[in-house]
């Protein structure tokens, strides 16, 4: 999710700055979906072909539907909102991408 979403976050083609205000309503539901995908991978009795299926499509697909990409990408835009490059270079140098409301 970390390199996913900084690169998905460095690659958005239009202005960074309103991403909230064009595409905020899809972080809730990517950010559901990680968490949802994140309790399925806890289960110890997971088999390892919906492993492979779920890593797949954390990080494949159609753009928005790739919802570790996109829970990354948003959460990215809110440390950089908030702190600029030193925070999306400290998320890189901790290997966190951490989640701020």
């Amino acid at each position: 999710m970390i390199n996913e979403g900084i690169a998905h976050f460095i690659g958005y083609t239009l202005d960074r700055t309103v991403m909230f205000t064009d595409h905020g309503d899809k972080w809730p539901t990517s950010e559901q979906n990680l968490k949802e995908v994140i309790s399925k991978l806890s289960n110890p009795n997971i088999e390892m072909k919906e492993i492979e299926e779920l890593l797949f499509k954390a990080n494949t697909g159609k753009y928005w539907d790739k919802y570790a990409s996109i829970a990354g990408m948003f959460r990215a835009t809110k440390i950089y909102s908030q702190s600029g490059a030193n925070g999306i270079i400290n998320c890189i140098k901790n290997n966190e991408l951490p989640y701020i409301k």
